[in-house]
C-alpha cells in the first residue's frame, strides 16, 4: 500500500500525506504541518501537527507564539503489535451480545463491517468502563455490548424534550458519522486528538485548539459545543477530516496511549484507573481555570506538569464533554477539573441541556 506523499517536519501538507517516525506512520490532513520543534516530532512521544491553513509559514524559532496561534493535534495510533490497524481495540458492533463472542471489524466494500456478527455495519464505541466514576479497566473487553437507551454507550440520541436540544441529531445521523470514524481508523491506523482543551467559543463562537487562553469553553451546553466543534472541522479550508467533539472511545484510546509514559498518569494493577499519585497531587480548588496548556501549577514549585505525550490538561483545568451517553438526556464528561483533583480517565454524567462552569471539551480529527 502506498502511504505517500510523504512530508517532513515544517512542511505543510497540501493533500493527505504521511509522516514516519519510531517505525510507525501518521496520516497528515491537508493544511497541517508536522511540528518544526524536535520534541514534537516523535509518534511514540506525541507527534504534533499545526493547522497552518493559508498562513505562508510558521516561525519555529518562537515555539510559544506558535502554540498560542495555530490549532494543534496529537496522533493517537490504533494498531496491534505488528503495526497493523486494530479497530477491535476501539470499536464493537451493535449486534454484539454478552455471549456471542468478540467482534471482527474490517472494511468490506468500503464500509466498516463486523464479520463475526452477521456482517453488522452499525459500529459502536468500545468503552473501557461499565459505569461512571473512576473504574477504567485496561482490559479491552470491559464494555461487552451496545444497548439503546441503557448505560454507557455511543452513538446515542438525546431526548428532545428541552428546547436547547432541538438541534440534536437523530440516531441514523450519529450512526453514519460513527461508521465513518471507524472507517478512518481502519484506513489510517489512528486519529488526531486536540493537544489542548478547546477554547475561544465562550466569547466568539469560534473553536480554537491553542495554548494560553483562559476563555475555555465553559457555561455552554453540550449541544452547542457539539455543533460548534463539528462546524470547526467542516469549515476549515482543506482540512479533509471528519470529527468534532471527542468520542468516549477516542478518549479511552488516549488513556491507553499515555499509560505508563509519565509518573503523573498511571494505570495501576489494582483497578486500572489513571490517577495522579498521591505524592504529586495538585490542589485544583481554585476560583477559575488556569490558562489552557499551563504547565506549572501554584504550590508545586514548578515541578508538576499536566502534560503527557504533548497532550495537556487531562487531569486538571476543565472536565471534557464527550459524545458518550449515559441516559438519553445526559452526556459523559471526562477527566479532572480545576475544583477537584481527579483521574484523567474519570467519568461523570450531566444533563446535556445544562451549562456547567467547569466543563469544556476537546476536539478530534479522523482523517478522510
Amino acid at each position: 500500500m502506498n502511504n505517500g506523499p510523504w512530508v517532513v517536519p515544517g512542511e505543510k501538507a497540501t493533500t493527505k500525506s504521511a509522516y514516519r517516525s519510531d517505525g510507525k506512520i501518521a496520516k497528515i490532513p491537508a493544511g497541517f504541518v508536522v511540528s518544526g520543534i524536535a520534541s514534537e516530532q516523535s509518534i511514540d512521544n506525541g507527534l504534533v501537527i499545526y493547522y497552518q491553513g493559508s498562513s505562508p509559514s510558521i516561525d519555529w524559532t518562537d515555539p510559544l507564539t506558535a502554540r498560542k496561534t495555530y490549532d494543534q493535534f496529537v496522533w493517537i495510533p490504533v494498531i496491534d503489535s505488528q503495526g497493523k490497524a486494530n479497530p477491535n481495540r476501539m470499536f464493537i458492533c451493535r449486534n454484539k451480545t454478552a455471549s456471542n463472542g468478540e467482534c471482527d471489524i474490517e472494511l468490506v466494500n468500503g464500509a466498516s463491517t463486523c464479520k463475526n456478527h452477521s456482517n453488522c455495519t452499525n459500529i459502536a464505541g468500545r468503552l473501557y468502563a461499565t459505569s461512571v466514576g473512576n473504574n477504567f479497566n485496561l482490559n479491552q473487553n470491559t464494555a461487552g455490548i451496545w444497548q439503546e437507551n441503557s448505560g454507557l454507550r455511543e452513538p446515542a440520541i438525546l431526548t428532545k424534550d428541552n428546547a436547547s436540544l432541538s438541534s440534536s441529531p437523530d440516531l441514523a445521523t450519529l450512526q453514519a458519522e460513527y461508521n465513518l470514524f471507524a472507517k478512518s481508523v481502519i484506513e489510517n491506523k489512528g486519529f488526531w486528538v486536540g493537544r489542548y482543551e478547546t477554547s475561544g467559543m465562550g466569547s466568539s463562537n469560534t473553536v480554537k485548539v491553542v495554548a494560553g487562553t483562559t476563555t475555555g469553553i465553559r457555561s455552554i451546553t453540550w449541544i452547542n459545543m457539539y455543533n460548534n466543534q463539528k462546524a470547526f472541522i467542516e469549515n476549515a479550508s482543506g482540512i479533509n477530516s471528519y470529527g468534532g467533539m471527542i468520542t468516549g472511545a477516542a478518549f479511552d484510546q488516549v488513556m491507553l496511549f499515555v499509560n505508563g509514559k509519565t509518573r503523573y498518569l498511571n494505570g495501576t494493577t489494582a483497578n486500572g484507573t489513571y490517577n495522579v499519585k498521591a505524592t504529586d497531587q495538585v490542589d485544583h480548588n481554585l476560583s477559575n481555570p488556569y490558562e489552557t496548556g499551563n504547565t506549572a501549577y501554584t504550590g508545586t514549585e514548578g515541578t508538576y506538569k499536566d502534560m503527557v505525550c504533548n497532550i495537556y490538561d487531562l487531569e486538571g483545568n476543565l472536565t471534557v464533554w464527550t459524545t458518550e451517553a449515559y441516559s438519553n438526556g445526559s452526556r459523559i464528561m471526562r477527566g479532572g477539573f480545576y475544583k477537584q483533583s481527579s483521574s484523567a480517565s474519570s467519568r461523570a454524567s450531566a444533563s446535556a441541556s445544562t451549562s456547567i462552569d467547569r466543563a469544556g471539551s476537546r476536539t478530534v480529527l479522523f482523517v478522510r
